[in-house]
């Protein structure tokens, strides 16, 4: 109930902002927004710190933004995601695909876009070598969505291409299915709140 709670004022504080944002006036220096573009997300470096300096473990994840800006103020900005894990000691693998979208009201000065809004993102996701009964591994999948708002920025070094760094909390909801031998699946669910922060790289067209 209390994560429920937290949740709704989170989500309320974001409509504020983005509601204020979104009518705000830029400067007429400001940079001007190109219609569509392409981003990379620091997750593509996160990895590294889950499987550390191993040298058995082969991994790749892929975070893609396409920020669409239908204007100076207001920007849908879809995401798509892919993470691939293979560790041949341990014989562990960890396959995941996620699909998202954020909106966000946005305010210029100078080089500076600010934007406020909220990201929600779908995630599925297969594991295996993780858990054992008996001696069989046993195959995991997950679900995960992702939800709440989010605050950023990005500075323009030219008219092209930005860097920037974004902030925000995410109602999280995980469902877990276990498939044991013999007997039926097991499944467990999760609900949390957590912070997520991340640098960005967009280049526009």
């Amino acid at each position: 109930m209390k994560i429920q709670k937290m949740f709704f004022a989170l989500v309320f504080i974001c409509c504020f902002l983005f509601s204020g944002i979104s009518f705000a006036q830029s400067d007429e220096s400001s940079v001007v927004l190109r219609p569509v573009g392409v981003g990379l997300h620091a997750e593509q470096y996160k990895i590294g710190e889950v499987i550390g300096a191993d040298y058995s473990v082969v991994a790749y994840t892929s975070t893609v933004l396409v920020p669409i800006n239908c204007s100076q103020h207001f920007r849908i900005e879809p995401e798509f995601g892919m993470l691939w894990m293979h560790n041949k000691e341990e014989e562990e693998s960890n396959l995941g695909v996620s699909i998202g979208v954020g909106m966000f009201g946005m305010f210029q000065r100078e080089k500076i876009n600010l934007y406020a809004g909220g990201r929600f993102m779908f995630s599925k996701a297969e594991m295996g070598g993780f858990y054992y009964y008996n001696g069989d591994q046993l195959d995991v999948k997950t679900t995960i969505i992702r939800v709440g708002p989010a605050f950023g920025f990005e500075y323009f070094l030219c008219k092209n291409f930005s860097v920037g760094g974004e902030a925000g909390f995410r109602y999280v909801f995980s469902k877990m299915k276990v498939a044991i031998p013999v007997y039926d699946d097991v499944e467990s669910t999760t609900h949390m709140i957590n912070f997520d922060s991340g640098l960005f790289v967009r280049v526009y067209f």
